[in-house]
């Protein structure tokens, strides 16, 4: 995959006007994609969007899966454990059960609390399997 591929495959899930940028970042080393990338949207409600929709969901026309998650740059990281920027609040959520997913997360929190607009559930590298708790990120405390 490269930068062309992910283009094409946004604009055909309707997000061509709204992306602004795809960057695939490289091994500096080698030149050799490090199998992450950036998206960049016009707008956070586009952004937003996008990752509710497609969050964990196949990649058209591969057997892979979208693994998606916010970045922003501009934003000074607090010393706080519960603030991951000057704005979003992030809250530790636990004993989940492994059928949750992170879009479930999602979902349920929004349903209560609009703001909330990214969840992570926190995996095993080894096995893959969730290990019970997670976060879920809101754009402000209320």
């Amino acid at each position: 995959m490269d930068e062309t591929y992910l283009q094409s495959v946004l604009t055909s899930l309707g997000y061509g006007r709204e992306l602004l940028s795809v960057k695939i970042i490289k091994d500096k080393a080698t030149g050799l994609p490090l199998k992450y990338g950036f998206l960049e949207f016009n707008a956070r409600e586009n952004a937003n969007n996008f990752y509710t929709n497609y969050n964990n969901r196949i990649i058209p026309n591969t057997s892979k899966l979208f693994k998606l998650n916010w970045a922003s740059y501009g934003t000074s990281k607090s010393g706080s454990s519960n603030k991951t920027s000057s704005q979003d609040i992030q809250v530790y959520v636990g004993d989940l059960e492994s059928s949750v997913t992170e879009h479930k997360l999602l979902e349920f929190f929004k349903s209560k609390y609009p703001s909330a607009y990214m969840s992570k559930i926190i995996t095993d590298n080894a096995t893959k399997l969730s290990k019970g708790y997670g976060f879920v990120k809101f754009t402000n405390n209320e």
